[in-house]
């Protein structure tokens, strides 16, 4: 999604050691530039996520609905585990666009199971054979 890229491409300049001021003006201006600047406030979101996440990126990140869907999915998710070879205790966060389905991040690579993945998959797999 192009507003989590925005957002974890400014936090590593943040980190990296720019101020969050200039870091934030910058952003401002390549909005502008490219005609984003209606996702400032998905940025945003997507920054305070990604910042948590790596405050536990050690440990694997299960990311669902709802807590229902988590205990639906167990069986699934530790299978998703075993698939990325993921080590200690999953850290679970809820996110009500998720919709469905999980998605598990654990040291840089996703396995996406997500209803919200595949209506993405589907759209764009649509919008294309329209070109």
């Amino acid at each position: 999604m192009l507003a989590e890229s925005y957002a974890k491409a400014l936090y590593q300049v943040i980190e990296s050691g720019m101020s969050a001021p200039k870091a934030f003006s910058g952003l401002d201006a390549v909005l502008e530039r490219r005609g984003h600047q209606k996702l400032k406030v998905t940025i945003l979101q997507a920054l305070s996520r990604y910042a948590e996440q790596k405050a536990v990126s050690n440990a694997p990140i299960v990311t669902v609905a709802n807590e229902a869907s988590l205990q639906k999915l167990a069986k699934e998710i530790a299978h998703a585990e075993k698939e990325l070879e993921a080590i200690g205790e999953p850290v679970v966060v809820t996110d009500n666009r998720q919709i469905g389905g999980f998605s598990l991040q654990y040291d840089g690579r996703i396995v996406d199971r997500s209803y919200k993945g595949k209506l993405i998959e589907l759209y764009r797999s649509i919008t294309r054979s329209v070109s």
